[in-house]
């Protein structure tokens, strides 16, 4: 090489790199960087030096390309996948949820901070099974069969070890956990709705073990609160409940569906439910524009829907079928939607640990919303649930419906 010369008009070099158009462009900026700083009294010299093999600088190159942190360094992610193990098709986890939510003292304002746990198995063609408590108390366990998709928890314990072998994840940076140096990674946007409605899972890796420590969401860039969960530890094993083993499932779904869809319900009716339900024609500016029957129903497959209603202030959205709207979600208008159980039911008993004694609210349970959200039950004892576009308008529907 002459001290005119690129890396990029090195044959040798660019055979080399040439699958990454990226390491390229550092390596010709590396190259032109040392060129400029060395004196023009030592370059003829340094031409003499440089008849030694090109493959001594393209590894020199590499070295430094594959160490810079920022970069989407395939040593990084394949590190992180050779840190789960091979000892078996299973992947078992265990985390820490629901961090950042805090139980909201209705009175005094006072916060506490709270979390749950999961343990997760998960086996490719076969499923999911999670052991789940919150707050110290065993909640449900839960079976998904393979081709059902769950939130967050679920979601991190059956993609995460696939999405390293495909690499769809990529180093944005490093920072720390504690005192413990990490990577982190972010996975390929999620769209929710709405091109403009993104969601990206981001992973905290040692730089030491190549483990994650730490999971959360980004919803269109922002931290999703209620979203962070703690690795406490992953590994690869042959060791599962029994219904993952083989193909013969063991395990029930929860009893309760969520079956979609708004059926109507009049504004008599909801008030003849007992207890009375709470519905304010205005929360924080936003108008009730829909009143509908209860979202959940005693089973999968059951037509009976527990006694409550769903709430929902904002604007509404036309699906493009006549006469059709439903509520608008997405996030890119205020919106609140509230769900108010009359009694305890199968979901409410399924998800136990997520209503706090009335006067008290949960504020970001992981499991309550998608997204900014929070649940409570009132003196009269109804249990209700809060999602919204905003933390703001959550706690505003809070403090009105739970005082």
């Amino acid at each position: 090489m002459t001290k005119t010369t690129s890396p990029l008009r090195d044959r040798e070099l660019v055979e080399m790199l040439g699958r990454d158009p990226e390491l390229l462009a550092i390596a010709d900026a590396l190259v032109a960087t040392v060129e400029r700083a060395t004196p023009r009294h030592l370059r003829r010299r340094t031409l003499v030096l440089a008849s030694a093999p090109v493959l001594a600088l393209a590894a020199a190159i590499l070295a430094v390309v594959l160490l810079w942190p920022f970069a989407s360094s395939p040593s990084v992610i394949d590190n992180a996948l050779a840190a789960l193990g091979t000892r078996g098709p299973v992947t078992h986890v265990v985390l820490e949820t629901s961090l950042g939510s805090y139980i909201l003292d209705l009175r005094t304002g006072a916060r506490t901070p709270v979390s749950g746990r999961a343990e997760i198995w998960y086996r490719p063609g076969v499923g999911l099974f999670a052991r789940w408590s919150f707050r110290g108390s065993s909640v449900h366990t839960n079976f998904l069969p393979v081709g059902l998709s769950g939130d967050g928890s679920d979601a991190f314990a059956a993609s995460y070890r696939e999405q390293l072998i495909t690499h769809q994840f990529h180093v944005t940076g490093t920072g720390k956990i504690g005192r413990t140096p990490v990577y982190w990674i972010e996975s390929t946007p999620q769209i929710l709705g709405s091109p403009d409605r993104t969601q990206v899972e981001q992973v905290a890796i040692s730089k030491t073990t190549f483990k994650p420590l730490f999971s959360r969401r980004l919803l269109n860039g922002r931290i999703e609160l209620g979203s962070g969960e703690r690795v406490v530890s992953i590994e690869t094993t042959d060791h599962a409940p029994a219904g993952l083993q083989g193909t013969s499932v063991r395990f029930g779904s929860p009893g309760y569906g969520l079956p979609g869809g708004f059926p109507p319900l009049s504004m008599k009716a909801a008030r003849s439910l007992r207890p009375p339900l709470i519905i304010p024609s205005l929360l924080d500016g936003l108008h009730l524009v829909l009143l509908t029957q209860s979202p959940a129903t005693a089973t999968e497959v059951s037509q009976f829907r527990f006694p409550g209603a769903e709430l929902y202030y904002g604007s509404l959205l036309n699906t493009g079928l006549p006469n059709d709207r439903e509520p608008d979600t997405t996030g890119l208008k205020p919106y609140l939607s509230i769900t108010e159980f009359t009694r305890p039911n199968a979901f409410t008993r399924a998800t136990r640990g997520y209503f706090p004694p009335a006067g008290s609210a949960l504020i970001g349970g992981s499991a309550v919303s998608y997204g900014p959200g929070a649940s409570l039950r009132t003196h009269d004892g109804l249990y209700v649930l809060i999602a919204g576009s905003s933390d703001t308008l959550v706690l505003a529907a809070v403090r009105e419906i739970g005082t």
